[in-house]
C-alpha cells in the first residue's frame, strides 16, 4: 500500500497515455501496461473522459531498466511472462477487493440508515408525547421534512443527554413549521374567497360591451371594499351573498376606475411637466397623434439579431384611444417568482395591477401618424382615430415603394401581379415597419384610392387586426387568451368548459366584428390580384366560360 498526497501526484505517478508514448523506448511490440499494475486515481483525470488509470514511477522506472537489463530475447520473454502473470493474479485479487469494499460499504450504509431511522423515530414519538404530532405531520415543501433535520438524520443513539440538548432547537422548528401551516391554512381560506370575488367581477363583465374600460382580477381584489370582505377572519364564513353590497356598486367602481385609467394615460401621455391645462389634455390625449404602441407587441430588429445595424421594427402594435386603456398587455407581465395561481395565465405571463409600463411612443412613430393624417388633408391638432375612420371608411392607400409581386403558388400560365391595399391604421403599421425613417413625402409614393380598376380583383379575405377569437367563458381565467383561431376557440369550450353548443355571439365573439364598421376597413389589408382581360382566373372570364 503506497499512500501519495495530491501534490506530489504527478511528480510520483505514470500515465496510461505517458506510457503509450514511452513505446518507442520498450523492446520489441510488447505494450508496457501489460506488465504493470494500474489503478484509477481521482487526481489525474484525462480531459473530459473520466478518471484516468496510472502507475506507481518507480515501478515504471524498475521495470524499464529491467527489460533493458537483459542481453538475450529469451531472458525477457521470460521476464515478461512472470509479470504478465503477477499482473493478473493482482488484477483478479484487485477486483475481489474492490468487491468486498462495495459490499462493505453496502453493509455499513444500511447500518447507519437504520440508527438514524431508530434515531428518527425516537424523536418522532418523544415530540408527539410533547403535542406536535400535527405539525409533524403536516410538514410541506419548502420546508425541510423533520426527518432530514439536520439534528434528527444522524446516526448516533439518542440518549437522554443528548435528547436535553436538541430539544430546544426541534421544539422552536416545530413552532415555526406551526406558523407556516397557519399561514397555508389561512392563505386557502382568502383564495377561496377571492375565487367567490372573481367570479362575480366576471359575472358583471359579461352584461358589458366586448370594448369597455373593466377592472383587472388584480386591481378588482386590491379594492378596500373587496378587501374588508375578503380578508374577514377566518371563522366567519363567506360566500356570494357576502358581496352583494359591492355587486351594487359594481358600476360606480368601473366608472371610477375608467376614470383612473384615463388620468394615468394623460400623465403618460405629457409627462408632469406639461404646459397644457387640465381640460387641454383631456382633449388632446385621444388625438390620434398622441397614440403609443405596446412594447410587448412591438418587435425591433435587434430583439431578433443583435447585430442588426438597422434598429427598424419588425412588427408594431399600434395602440390610439380607447385601445391605449383596453390594450390586453396593459394588466399582464412577466414574474417568473408567482406561484399564485389566481394569477397565472396560459402565455406565460401573470395579471397584475393595470399600468401604462408597457405603452410607449418615439417621434419616428408619431411622425409617420402625422404624416399620414396630414396626406388626407386634415389637421394633427384636432383630428382623433375615430374622426380619420369615419372620413376614410371607403378609402383605401397604396404604397408606391412595394412593386406589385408574381403570385407563386399558381400554375405558370396562370401567373398574375398582387399587391396589398391597406386601411388607413395598417397604412401605419407598413410606413412604420417597412419605410422607418425615410425621408420621403407620403403624397410621392402613397396613392389614395377611392375606386378600384377594372382588373383588380381581391385574392385573399381581407386581414384585420384582432381576427382571432375570444370568449366570455375564459374571462379572467389562466386559460384567456388572444390567441386562439376561432377552431382552436371552439375545441377549447368543449373540452375545458364543457360547452356542448358553441353558440356565435354568445359563447364565442372575433373582437374585429364587433368593432364599428369604419374602423374594421381602418384596420384591414386587402390583397389584390391585377388580372388583365382574357387571364385565365378573371372572374368574368370564369363566369363565360361557366
Amino acid at each position: 500500500m503506497t499512500r501519495i498526497c495530491s501534490a506530489c501526484l504527478k511528480t510520483h505517478t505514470v500515465r496510461e497515455t505517458e506510457l503509450e508514448s514511452s513505446m518507442q523506448r520498450e523492446p520489441g511490440d510488447m505494450k508496457l501496461c501489460s506488465i504493470l499494475q494500474l489503478i484509477l486515481t481521482a487526481w489525474m483525470k484525462h480531459g473530459n473522459d473520466g478518471l484516468e488509470p496510472t502507475c506507481l514511477r518507480r515501478d515504471f522506472d524498475y521495470i524499464m531498466q529491467k527489460l533493458l537489463s537483459f542481453q538475450r530475447q529469451e531472458e525477457r520473454d521470460i521476464y515478461i511472462l512472470e509479470r504478465k502473470t503477477l499482473v493478473a493474479i493482482l488484477s483478479d485479487h484487485v477486483r475481489m477487493s474492490v468487491d468486498w469494499y462495495a459490499a462493505q460499504m453496502l453493509k455499513r450504509s444500511r447500518e447507519l440508515e437504520n440508527l438514524k431511522e431508530e434515531r428518527s423515530q425516537a424523536i418522532i414519538q418523544k415530540l408527539t408525547e410533547l403535542g406536535y404530532g400535527k405539525e409533524i405531520r403536516n410538514i410541506q415543501s419548502p420546508d425541510v421534512p423533520l426527518a432530514k433535520h439536520s439534528l434528527v438524520r444522524q446516526a448516533r443513539p439518542l440518549t437522554e443527554k443528548v435528547w436535553n440538548n436538541i430539544k430546544p432547537e426541534l421544539i422552536q422548528y416545530l413552532d415555526k413549521m406551526k406558523a407556516h401551516r397557519k399561514a397555508r391554512t389561512r392563505q386557502k381560506v382568502v383564495q377561496s374567497r377571492k375565487k367567490v370575488a372573481i367570479d362575480i367581477l366576471r359575472n358583471y363583465k359579461k352584461t358589458l360591451p366586448l370594448f369597455t374600460v373593466t377592472s383587472s382580477v388584480v386591481d378588482f381584489l386590491a379594492l378596500d371594499c373587496v378587501r374588508q370582505v375578503v380578508y374577514q377572519p377566518s371563522k366567519i364564513s363567506v360566500d356570494a351573498t357576502s358581496f352583494d353590497s359591492i355587486v351594487k356598486q359594481l358600476p360606480n367602481i368601473f366608472a371610477a376606475f375608467q376614470a383612473s385609467v384615463e388620468q394615468r394615460v394623460i400623465e403618460h401621455t405629457f409627462g408632469p411637466d406639461s404646459p397644457l391645462s387640465e381640460e387641454e389634455k383631456v382633449s388632446q390625449f385621444k388625438l390620434a397623434c398622441n397614440a403609443f404602441y405596446c412594447k410587448h407587441c412591438t418587435i425591433f430588429a435587434r430583439q431578433i439579431n443583435k447585430r442588426k445595424k438597422n434598429d427598424h421594427p419588425k412588427w408594431v402594435t399600434p395602440l390610439f384611444y380607447p385601445d391605449n386603456m383596453l390594450h390586453r398587455c396593459l394588466h399582464l407581465d412577466y414574474d417568473f417568482q408567482s406561484q399564485n395561481p389566481l394569477r397565472v395565465t396560459e402565455g406565460g405571463r401573470v395579471r397584475q395591477a393595470w399600468s401604462t409600463n408597457q405603452l410607449a411612443a418615439d417621434e419616428d412613430f408619431r411622425k409617420v401618424i402625422r404624416d399620414v393624417i396630414l396626406l388626407v388633408g386634415k389637421e394633427p391638432k384636432g383630428t382623433t382615430a375615430q374622426d380619420m375612420d369615419s372620413a376614410l371608411e371607403d378609402v383605401q392607400f397604396k404604397c408606391g415603394k412595394c412593386p406589385p409581386e408574381l403570385s407563386e403558388d399558381t400554375h405558370p400560365a396562370h401567373r398574375f401581379l398582387h399587391f396589398e391595399l391597406y386601411g388607413w391604421r395598417k397604412l401605419v403599421e407598413h410606413l412604420f415597419t417597412k419605410h422607418y425613417r425615410e425621408t420621403d413625402t407620403l403624397e410621392s409614393y402613397i396613392q389614395l384610392i377611392e375606386s378600384w380598376s377594372e382588373d383588380w380583383e381581391m385574392v385573399d379575405e381581407p386581414a384585420e387586426d384582432g381576427s382571432d377569437s375570444v370568449s366570455p367563458h375564459c374571462v379572467d381565467l389562466p386559460c384567456e387568451s388572444d390567441y386562439r383561431t376561432l377552431h382552436e376557440m371552439v375545441e377549447h369550450l368543449i373540452f375545458h368548459h364543457d360547452v356542448q353548443h358553441v353558440e356565435a355571439f354568445v359563447d364565442i365573439f372575433k373582437p374585429t366584428l364587433e368593432r364599428p364598421f369604419a374602423e374594421r376597413a381602418a384596420r384591414a389589408t386587402e390583397f389584390v390580384g391585377i388580372f388583365p382581360e382574357g387571364h385565365p382566373l378573371k372572374s368574368a372570364d370564369r363566369v363565360d366560360d361557366s
